[in-house]
C-alpha cells in the first residue's frame, strides 16, 4: 500500500495516507503538504488529523468527496476491503478549499480539473490495496442443529 500510495500523492499532487477505519495511520503521510510538515510534529495537530480521518469513515456517503476539516483543509477518501468488510481508507487531503484565499499557504491547491482526477482515482487506488490485502481464511458453514 505505501508505494502505490506515495507514487498515487506525487502524481496527483496531494497528501496521501492509508489508515484503518478508525482513522489511525497505516502508512506514513506520502507527498506532505507544506503545512503539515511544519506542524505535524506540533502537539495535538496529528490527534486532530486522527479525529477528522474517523469522521471520513463514518460519513455515509461511499462516494469521494472533499470535506472541509477543522485545521483549515479538504481531505476526500475511499475505502479499502477486505472480501465483504471494509478495513480501512485511502484519505486525500492537504488540499486548499475550492476557491479559497492565497493566504492558505502551505496547502495543495488544485483546480476543477484536478479535484476531479483526484476524486475519481482515489476508489481505483483503494480498488488496487484491496486486492493485495489478505483474504481471511474460507470457514465451512455450521451445520444446522
Amino acid at each position: 500500500a505505501r508505494a502505490a500510495v506515495e507514487i498515487a500523492a506525487d502524481l496527483l499532487g496531494v497528501m496521501m495516507v492509508v489508515t484503518d477505519m478508525h482513522g489511525r495511520p497505516l502508512t506514513e503521510v506520502a507527498n506532505p503538504s507544506p503545512w503539515f510538515r511544519t506542524h505535524a510534529d506540533e502537539p495535538g495537530v496529528l490527534d486532530a488529523c486522527i479525529t477528522e480521518w474517523r469522521d471520513l469513515a463514518d460519513h455515509p456517503d461511499l462516494t469521494p468527496a472533499f470535506q472541509l476539516g477543522a485545521l483549515g483543509f479538504q481531505c476526500a477518501r475511499a475505502f479499502i476491503r477486505n472480501g465483504t468488510s471494509l478495513v480501512g481508507m485511502v484519505l486525500a487531503g492537504g488540499v486548499g478549499p475550492a476557491g479559497g484565499s492565497p493566504e492558505l499557504t502551505g496547502l495543495h491547491h488544485l483546480d476543477d480539473a484536478q479535484r476531479h482526477r483526484v476524486l475519481a482515482a482515489l476508489p481505483r487506488i483503494a480498488a488496487a490495496i484491496s486486492t493485495t490485502a489478505p483474504r481471511p481464511a474460507a470457514t465451512a458453514p455450521k451445520e444446522d442443529r
